[in-house]
């Protein structure tokens, strides 16, 4: 009887009781997963080969050194999943020269073991992979030829990179490259997703080298210039150069004080360029949009065509007009819808707004037709049922700011 995808016990437990039968075992084995003190039984597997294996997931432990790990470097491996441990350039040298088929790496944390060189080495000498995640404890072998290795790298299509990249390491990478090549648009060749967190100049410098990206997930860094608001420039910037979009997430992290301004020309402009997109996403605590209007909003959710999550989490003064511009241009697909922004819902009641495969609302602050508790009851009543109505798949509603008529339209929709 054959377990592709064994819980590590079960294995400890054949290596206890079943010695003889344990390599039979290993033989079927397709993915290992390791799990809190699982590593711990590395010991136990230490004479097998696991001939078949594809998938290796390990949980941060100081029990996965360079050793213990060898059992499972074998020529079939394509998934190499690490969250921490001892290991270093002699582990990497060995994890490329045993597995040619290895498509995707997730690195995290190897305690500072791992040089650049050695890193450049795996890098070059990897020719299948497809997947690459930096995550965090990698300082040590982040240096700028590194990236530029990833940012060069052949056949690479998904990177995820946690390091910070600043403005001058942008302007270094384009340099760099260059300098080597003599043209700038063999960065990123074959890449389509890139998850990163990046300086607003430096996200903004690697734009032009981004054009086939279908999806973008950035968390975005302005550097502090106190009292200042500052007009955002990759929201600006980015229709023009990544149009093949289809996920765009954008959360903005600022210090206290410092006010980032979105554009809602630039907002509108990018919209319609980036006509593929399914899931657009925009948020942060200091980011603002003072002058979107639902004018805006409108142009936006017309040029959308295939949108089936909006995240628009960022001061600004929507009404409930956006949610019949919604409902018109975007409601039939639309899955999430999150708008910050001033609604009242009672003038909807008489309306045609529909979202018949919303699952999840949330908006930014309730207006009241009234202050008296026996109306706004009343009206809290009618709402919820025009949710209900308006969204019968509906399964999450929230309110950012919430209000006494909040609070009495989730106590309703409760009861419903």
């Amino acid at each position: 009887m054959s377990d592709e995808k064994p819980f590590i016990s079960t294995l400890a437990n054949i290596a206890e009781n079943e010695p003889q039968n344990l390599q039979a075992y290993a033989d079927e084995v397709v993915h290992l997963e390791f799990f809190g003190d699982d590593s711990s039984h590395h010991k136990l597997f230490k004479d097998l080969r696991f001939s078949n294996l594809e998938t290796l997931w390990l949980d941060a432990s100081d029990h996965n050194d360079d050793a213990s790990l060898d059992p499972y470097l074998q020529s079939k491996l394509r998934r190499f999943i690490f969250y921490g441990g001892p290991i270093s350039d002699v582990f990497l040298d060995k994890l490329q020269a045993s597995c040619p088929l290895l498509e995707e790496l997730l690195i995290d944390n190897p305690r500072d073991l791992i040089s650049p060189e050695g890193f450049l080495r795996f890098l070059d000498g990897t020719k299948a992979l497809k997947r690459v995640s930096v995550m965090y404890g990698m300082n040590r072998a982040i240096t700028d030829s590194v990236v530029v290795a990833l940012a060069t790298k052949a056949g690479l299509e998904i990177l995820e990179f946690q390091e910070l990249i600043t403005e001058d390491l942008a302007s270094r990478i384009v340099a760099e490259q260059q300098s080597r090549h003599g043209t700038d648009n063999k960065l990123f060749p074959e890449l389509r997703e890139l998850t990163c967190v990046a300086e607003s100049g430096g996200l903004a410098n690697l734009l032009p080298f981004l054009f086939n990206l279908t999806r973008l997930e950035a968390n975005v860094i302005y550097k502090s210039i106190p009292s200042t608001a500052i007009q955002d420039c990759i929201i600006h910037n980015i229709g023009s150069h990544c149009v093949s979009l289809q996920t765009l997430k954008l959360e903005y992290r600022s210090v206290e004080g410092q006010h980032i301004h979105i554009v809602p020309e630039d907002l509108v402009r990018s919209a319609q360029r980036l006509h593929k997109l399914e899931e657009l996403s925009v948020s942060g605590g200091q980011i603002e949009a003072p002058m979107l209007r639902d004018s805006h909003f409108a142009s936006i959710m017309e040029a959308q065509q295939h949108l089936k999550v909006l995240h628009l989490k960022f001061a600004c003064y929507l009404t409930e007009f956006a949610l019949e511009e919604a409902s018109k241009h975007c409601g039939a697909r639309l899955l999430e819808l999150e708008l910050d922004g001033t609604y009242n819902l009672s003038n909807l009641v008489r309306g045609n707004v529909s979202f018949p495969q919303l699952s999840s609302l949330e908006l930014g602050q309730l207006a009241s037709r009234s202050v008296a508790d026996d109306v706004i009851a009343t009206e809290a009543i009618d709402i919820a049922r025009l949710l209900k109505n308006m969204a019968p798949k509906l399964e999450y509603f929230d309110v950012m700011s919430g209000n006494i008529l909040s609070d009495m339209i989730l106590d309703e929709l409760d009861e419903i």
